[in-house]
């Protein structure tokens, strides 16, 4: 069976994320697997997680996969430019430091960032090897679109290099078909590029629906608290509610940079129907998902959010809840075409708090099937088996080119 390197900046413990489930399913299959990646440290205050160090080089064995950690500089500003210096520190590391004691590898399966592509093409090099892209983000709008780095030169070098980047790969996968068209409107030939839908950790068991009803109707959102999600929405809308005296609460888990100037703008309205909870362990999430009337997903109105399903929309599908959504494109259709839930205008109140209102006077039943259909849809578009097979077939035609043997 061929060899497979794992290429990524984050891996588990420092975050869950899908590659620590493909790392043991290949290796149960009989693929040879290695990690390259990166110290992990914890996304919210930047700290290395306890057990690790910052030196040239640790490895360890984690589910039977063998894990080689690298130093980086850990930068948590929100420029864009300190982003960038993290990315590229991990990149310079894989160059040089990463290309030693690492069996030789028939394909290097790098995850997203272009700041690995010296890498990957280092691999390919020298060792014959196979590039394949895992496309998370599409680069540079990931950076320039946020507003985070405003320098005209600096973004029109980053396009440029991008551009070579995702052209130069083997093969491709994309999160959406949005993000098909966007890297083929980017000169890579359609035929690289593999659908694969995110999926979500279904070690954690789905709890059972709560007995009892919520004595009012309750939205949930569980995330991130950042600059993207326009958490602000939810205090306006839950203004409106209230004053409207509409039957409706919001819960809002989690943490990020805004949580505390949210939870002082909230205080400053006096919301009765608006509660910040910390966040929690991951079966706990579980058990607030499912007690939920429906979730809420959203993000700002900006292009780059376009082609882009946030990862916790396949979390809410597999919750078996209703979904609240309110994100431009292909979030908005997967709900709809999924019958999983109502959409609402991204940065609009008036908006939500319409759709929730909606939502309380709609039959129990009818609620209902859309959690079932949202659940549905997860199990025969997402979920990590399907997503898993996809990926090795695609490895599979990838090492067939040059008349390697199939999978």
């Amino acid at each position: 069976m061929p060899n497979i390197l794992i290429l990524s900046q984050w891996y588990f413990p420092d975050t869950w994320m899908q590659l620590r489930d493909l790392a043991r399913r290949l290796s149960a299959d009989g693929f040879g697997v290695e990690v390259l990646s990166a110290v992990p440290y914890s996304l919210n205050d930047g700290k290395v997680v306890s057990g690790y160090r910052l030196r040239f080089r640790q490895a360890e064995m984690l589910d039977g996969v063998k894990v080689i950690r690298l130093p980086l500089f850990i930068s948590q500003s929100r420029s864009g430019v300190g982003r960038v210096c993290c990315y590229t520190s991990f990149g310079l590391s894989a160059v040089t430091l990463g290309q030693f004691g690492i069996r030789r590898p028939d394909i290097v399966f790098v995850y997203n960032l272009p700041t690995l592509g010296w890498a990957a093409r280092l691999f390919r090099l020298f060792r014959g090897a196979k590039f394949v892209l895992m496309v998370q983000d599409l680069w540079p709008e990931s950076v320039t679109g946020s507003g985070m780095m405003n320098s005209r030169f600096l973004g029109h070098f980053l396009d440029r290099w991008c551009r070579r980047f995702y052209r130069s790969a083997d093969a491709l996968t994309g999160l959406s078909p949005g993000f098909k068209e966007a890297l083929t409107a980017r000169g890579v030939d359609p035929n690289r590029i593999e659908v694969v839908y995110n999926w979500t950790n279904e070690s954690v068991p789905l709890p059972p629906e709560a007995s009892e009803p919520n004595p009012r109707f309750t939205a949930v959102y569980a995330g991130n608290m950042g600059v993207y999600q326009g958490i602000d929405t939810f205090i306006e809308a839950a203004e409106i509610l209230a004053q409207r005296n509409v039957p409706a609460v919001f819960r809002l888990i989690g943490g990020g940079v805004e949580l505390e100037r949210l939870k002082s703008l909230s205080a400053v309205k006096n919301l009765p129907n608006l509660t910040f909870v910390p966040w929690m362990p991951s079966d706990r999430i579980g058990t607030e998902l499912a007690r939920a009337d429906a979730l809420l997903l959203h993000l700002k109105k900006m292009d780059l959010f376009k082609i882009t399903i946030p990862g916790k929309t396949q979390t809410y599908l597999r919750s078996g809840r209703p979904i609240i959504c309110g994100v431009q494109g292909e979030a908005a259709r997967l709900v709809e075409t999924a019958g999983a839930g109502l959409t609402f205008e991204p940065e609009n109140p008036e908006s939500l708090a319409g759709t929730v209102q909606r939502m309380t006077e709609m039959p129990k039943g009818e609620l209902a099937e859309m959690g079932r259909a949202g659940r549905r849809f997860y199990e025969s578009e997402m979920a990590f088996e399907i997503g898993y097979r996809r990926i090795v077939n695609l490895f599979s035609r990838v090492l067939a080119r040059d008349g390697g043997d199939r999978l």
